[in-house]
């Protein structure tokens, strides 16, 4: 098919069929047949700055993704869902053959001891999640599954990805290649929070002039009820002030997670399936352990603990009773998301450049100004990190945003270590510049216990359970924050301890830090979504040293690293040995094989008779131009309901206007017509006086005649 001028679709489906659609342009690929990916950080700039200016949405040609990103329910209906429909229909959904356990890292028997082996956790994790009913879980006693998943299951997720939760990604694979990569975010998102934020509306506009005070202005979106959230972080901006056109969603993390999903089907068994990436920083589909059923996922926005299940807020809206997975960087053993790779994971582990986003700005001289991409992980620049264990110092070595829901030293943990750093700075017995304990009978150090430091403030708008939204305020923090606190990632390998901090969730940072040869020292979470797909083969003792959530036993456990520096180095080395053979490009691709295996299992072909269930319950209608609702039957009202009030106030505040105006009209009509008879009136007695006044001189002339014609007589 020959290229379409003008916007196309981009990346949305199999990058070797243009057929699928019309308005299909896959030329970007041929520019990198071997993948959308680099040997150095040059020929990746070269890349994105000949296709950036390329437009990647027919229908809204400002946006600048490297693949499309659909953004209405409407472009759903017209672009992804033929071609949906079109897969189910003409390429059947095979069942897999099981995979060989001696080719996959998470697969296999117990150890020759006979232990649990170790991989085994995260298979055992991945199915947990799996067997949940809505997720076609189960079997009973006969091994017979007990329900299943279909296409049906990835239209109603897609609903309540979409309409719920905003965004996400949908992946389809048929033999072995990645047939649908689907962005999807909803730009005319409603929330249902109805007030939980804690903040009237009238007082929003003092909110924002006390924050502009330490942030940048900011153009927030006027009705909250189209904000979103994204874990604890409060969304409420499509663009920036000065900024003409909204992205919607930023394209980051696309290509390197396209990547890693196209070379596992080329280089493993893939099974077909269909899944939802999620990539933002929370999970999205939270269960009820005792029910089993999804909840709502964001309690906190409603002052409730997402961690108790006695607190769980019921799901108000696109409840269904089977749903395809969603896969996510950052999970929760209260939520059903699947562990994913994340895209660092995946950058670390090849060593590649990969483009970060097409979003770019076009100078005054006309130069294309884009978003460098990074090659911290090129095997050229890793070599910087390396630093013999003795030579590296004997200081816990932290550097963050403050990111995290929490906006003081007692809510948030990062900001609660580089407060400990800088009360240790003036105190001899910490900062290396005076006596100290013996540290269990080693040589007193020179080296202060801990350097941790901001290095930014994170201003975003945040909510935690039991507050009301609010932002992190700098003038209330006794010490400094931003980049002059920055110190290159490479040179914090010269430290022999790596404090590991969460912040909104778990941080992806922890692969590339095993890396290192450094000890992690691993702060215990606060957070819900704690967890990543390689954690649960993670050991306390064995790779890393635990650290209480409170860091109340912090200067214990780097006193006990000084006085156990052997045991100190084993943890380190164990560390890099679990990354190379759980963490790295070849595990990273196992783990994807796997899923996709898993997955495939619990998928079924349903008969031709068959029809989905009803949603528990009734679902708001989409967003379309051509749909028209008179009512809805949710609690609250979806967004075409809302347009459709405010077209009609609108049509009678003109009306009213049009009403008034007309009787203002008949009034200054009324008016004049008064004025003018009463003018005319004047005017008559005016010219009735003037004639009486002609007619008593007319008299008195001819009396006076008469008087003179007598007297000569």
């Amino acid at each position: 098919m020959e290229a379409t001028s003008g916007p196309s679709l981009r990346g949305l489906f199999d990058k070797d069929d243009d057929s699928v659609h019309p308005l299909v342009n896959n030329s970007i690929f041929k520019a990198c047949p071997a993948g959308m990916r680099f040997e150095t950080k040059e020929d990746c700039k070269r890349f994105v700055r000949e296709h950036c200016q390329e437009g990647s949405n027919p229908d809204y040609p400002w946006m600048q993704q490297i693949f499309t990103t659909l953004v209405t329910w409407r472009q759903l209906e017209q672009y992804l869902f033929p071609c949906l429909r079109d897969i189910w229909k003409k390429t059947p959904f095979r069942k897999a053959a099981p995979l060989d356990p001696d080719r996959n890292v998470f697969l296999g028997d117990a150890e020759p001891s006979g232990e649990w082996p170790l991989h085994a956790e995260v298979l055992a994790g991945v199915r947990k999640r799996l067997d949940l009913p809505f997720h076609g879980g189960g079997v009973d006693a006969s091994g017979r599954r007990l329900g299943f998943l279909s296409c049906a299951s990835t239209e109603n997720t897609l609903r309540y990805l979409f309409h719920h939760m905003r965004c996400g990604i949908l992946v389809v694979i048929r033999n072995k290649r990645l047939v649908v990569f689907a962005p999807f975010a909803n730009k005319d998102y409603t929330n249902d929070w109805d007030g939980a934020l804690g903040i009237k509306e009238e007082n929003l506009q003092d909110y924002y002039r006390k924050k502009e005070e330490s942030y940048r202005k900011e153009n927030v979106i006027q009705g909250v009820e189209n904000w979103w959230a994204n874990g604890n972080i409060i969304c409420n901006e499509h663009q920036r002030p000065r900024e003409t056109n909204s992205q919607y969603w930023g394209d980051h993390f696309n290509s390197p997670l396209r990547d890693m999903i196209e070379q596992a089907c080329s280089s493993r068994d893939v099974a077909d399936c269909e899944f939802f990436i999620n990539k933002r920083d929370y999970p999205q589909l939270k269960f009820n352990p005792n029910s089993l059923k999804p909840v709502e996922p964001y309690g906190f926005i409603y002052d409730k603990d997402d961690r108790d299940p006695e607190q769980d807020v019921p799901l108000k809206r696109h409840r269904y009773p089977s749903l395809t997975p969603i896969v996510s960087f950052y999970c929760s053993e209260r939520f059903a998301d699947i562990p994913f790779p994340t895209s660092e994971d995946w950058e670390a582990a090849t060593g590649m450049v990969f483009p970060k986003t097409f979003s770019h700005q076009v100078n005054k001289e006309g130069e294309v100004e884009i978003d460098e991409p990074r090659d911290l992980f090129t095997q050229e620049n890793f070599k910087k990190f390396e630093c013999d264990w003795a030579d590296k110092q004997e200081t816990a070595f932290f550097r963050g945003t403050a990111t995290g829901g929490g906006t003081t030293r007692e809510t948030n943990q990062r900001l609660a270590i580089a407060w400990q750093s800088f009360e240790w700075e003036s105190s001899p017995e910490h900062n290396g510049k005076g006596s100290s304990p013996s540290d269990g009978g080693g040589s007193a150090s020179t080296d202060p216990l801990l350097d941790a430091a901001i290095v930014g403030w994170n201003l975003r708008d945040k909510k935690i359970a039991g507050q009301e939204m609010r932002f992190l305020d700098p003038t209330t923090i006794p010490f400094k924050g931003g980049r002059e606190n920055f110190t290159p990632i490479y040179q914090q390998s010269k430290f022999k301890y790596l404090v590991y901090v969460e912040g909104h969730c778990a941080a992806c940072r922890y692969g590339f830090m095993m890396r290192l040869g450094s000890v992690i020292l691993k702060v215990t979470s606060r957070c819900v979504a704690d967890s990543m797909w390689y954690f649960p083969l993670l050991q306390p003792w064995v790779d890393h040293v635990p650290i209480k959530a409170d860091l109340s036993d912090l200067e214990e456990k780097i006193r006990w690293c000084r006085s156990h520096d052997d045991e100190c180095r084993k943890m380190a080395t164990a560390a890099a040995k679990l990354y190379e053979k759980f963490v790295s490009q070849d595990a990273a691709l196992d783990y994807v094989e796997m899923l996709s295996h898993e997955i495939n299992s619990r998928y079924r072909i349903p008969p031709t008779w068959w029809t989905p269930s009803a949603a528990l319950v009734d679902i708001p209608p989409p967003y379309s131009q051509e749909f028209k609702c008179n009512t809805c039957s949710r609690e609250g009202k979806c967004t075409r309901c809302k347009a459709d009030d405010a077209d009609r106030l609108e049509r009678e505040k003109k009306l009213e206007k049009k009403k008034e105006d007309t009787a203002e009209d008949k009034k200054r009509q009324e008016k004049r017509a008064r004025e003018s008879i009463l003018k005319r009136a004047k005017a008559k007695k005016k010219k009735q006086q003037e004639e009486e006044d002609q007619q008593q001189q007319q008299r008195q002339r001819q009396l006076e005649a008469e008087k003179a014609s007598s007297s000569e007589w």
